[in-house]
């Protein structure tokens, strides 16, 4: 089975403690869930059984992702919360669901970077270990102003997939402060195991912006053996 992805649920921006989110449909397990929650200020708490991958900071912004292979017990929680924030923090969440990955190391490889432009071009190369693996790119941006910004232009610098975006999502007047926050993700089918190269992307306004991007990868291929039987 090819890596494939599959459904995306999120939480809407607000002000709230705990971020619950509801699980992606048709969840099974085996799956691999990856999770991006953005908060203002304090990091949430990581939920049992997950694993954090980084967490990165944009001008006192946290965008933190995360990764879980669902068990039988997530498909019958329906929902993952993370606790632990301020309650009058703007927080938003995302899981997204992928199927046909390597249940022991799904991720391998990822790589981040930062920048303050309207036109990030980020020295965050990585090389999948795999061939056919899907590259995940989770941008968020922070700056003064009450502008809307939005997210669009994805890119790699070598063999640039398709790129489909599973989130793009501006938050204004974040806590009431009067600066505002955006948030993009997208993922593109990446056939090679070679180096991506530098990634990139477009904002309708300039941020104070942090990239990561992954790689969701496939199983390693069984090895195959012969031998000759002597009568």
């Amino acid at each position: 089975m090819a890596v494939a992805y599959q459904s995306s649920q999120t939480t809407a921006w607000g002000s709230r403690g705990t971020i619950t989110i509801t699980h992606p449909t048709s969840l099974a397990e085996g799956d691999l869930m990856l999770a991006i929650i953005v908060v203002t200020s304090t990091v949430q708490n990581t939920p049992s059984g997950w694993t954090l991958i980084q967490t990165l900071s944009a001008n006192v912004t946290d965008m933190s992702i995360y990764r879980k292979i669902a068990t039988a017990a997530d498909v019958s929680a329906g929902s993952t919360s993370w606790t632990g924030g301020d309650a009058g923090e703007d927080k938003w969440g995302m899981i997204s669901r992928f199927t046909g990955t390597d249940q022991t190391t799904p991720i391998a490889v990822y790589g981040t970077g930062s920048d303050y432009s309207a036109t990030p071009s980020l020295a965050s190369t990585i090389t999948p270990t795999k061939a056919n693996s899907i590259l995940v790119q989770y941008w968020m941006g922070r700056d003064g102003g009450t502008a809307t910004i939005n997210a669009s232009g994805y890119a790699v610098a070598n063999n640039n997939p398709t790129w489909t975006e599973i989130a793009d999502a501006p938050r204004n007047n974040l806590n009431g402060s009067g600066n505002h926050c955006a948030v993009g993700v997208a993922y593109g089918d990446y056939a090679p195991a070679s180096a991506t190269g530098n990634s990139s992307l477009t904002w309708s306004g300039v941020l104070d912006t942090v990239l990561l991007i992954l790689a969701v990868e496939p199983p390693t291929p069984p090895t195959t053996s012969s031998f000759f039987q002597l009568f």
